[in-house]
């Protein structure tokens, strides 16, 4: 009621003094402190166990890293055998034009023999060139050393041999394709010096060597790229056909 004393009554208040004061009770909190060893068995077994751990942990670092590097190997093996695929097949679209280099060149020996008789006979067309193919050796130029130590070595040994043997057919058929580029200082020719006798009798015996060695180097290329059961594939890389123009006779069939 308003007006009425807030102090507790006299009979609350001793009730209150009576009443005891709740204690918190504390909890010990339970730690594992390390036993000691008692003997060298249990030494022993610790030490086996710490070991133990190490030993799973290398292995499981040993796993990770070995199929890391098997997927590394495995990409690089796929893209160096499709570069080999599209070499073999360069290589293979300029063996496959050796009779008509060969039937040309036969044509050039006429001429050459009609030139130095003083009745040159006259071409048909251009003399031409057989067409080569550039041969791609970006993933090979790239590889890693730390890559090839995880490739056996056998199969090492055999990329190398076959981009070698390309490589130095590559070479050939370079130095094939700056002959007939010279050969063309002879179309349309109706009289020989001596000086261009020897230089035309110079670039056919040339154009013949290097015919002679890139068809006989076939075999050896062939039997490489078996080896690492790669067969010649372009893939998806547009080839434009051989000019058919120098398969097509040269000089008039009474003087060929």
């Amino acid at each position: 009621m308003m007006g009425e004393s807030s102090e507790p009554s006299p009979e609350l208040a001793a009730v209150a003094e009576a009443a005891p004061t709740p204690v918190l009770e504390e909890h010990e909190v339970d730690i594992h402190k390390p036993k000691p060893t008692h003997n060298w068995r249990e030494f022993i077994s610790e030490i086996g166990v710490v070991v133990i751990g190490v030993l799973i942990a290398l292995a499981g670092e040993q796993l990770v890293n070995s199929l890391h590097w098997r997927t590394e190997v495995y990409e690089f093996r796929d893209a160096a055998d499709k570069e080999l695929a599209s070499d073999l097949a360069a290589f293979e679209f300029r063996v496959k034009q050796a009779p008509c280099v060969s039937r040309r060149i036969a044509e050039l020996e006429s001429l050459l023999t009609s030139a130095r008789a003083g009745t040159p006979v006259p071409l048909l067309e251009d003399i031409g060139r057989p067409a080569n193919i550039t041969l791609r050796t970006s993933v090979w130029d790239t590889r890693a050393g730390e890559l090839m130590s995880h490739i056996p070595i056998e199969k090492r040994l055999a990329y190398s041999s076959l981009y070698d043997e390309l490589a130095n057919n590559d070479r050939q058929i370079v130095e094939e394709r700056d002959v007939w580029k010279s050969l063309s200082q002879f179309n349309g020719a109706s009289a020989f010096s001596s000086d261009n006798l020897m230089r035309l009798s110079e670039l056919i015996y040339r154009a013949k060597t290097i015919n002679k060695i890139v068809t006989s180097n076939s075999r050896e290329v062939s039997n490489l790229a078996s080896a690492l059961g790669i067969r010649p594939d372009f893939g998806e890389r547009y080839i434009a056909p051989p000019d058919p123009h120098f398969c097509s006779p040269l000089l008039p069939a009474r003087a060929s």
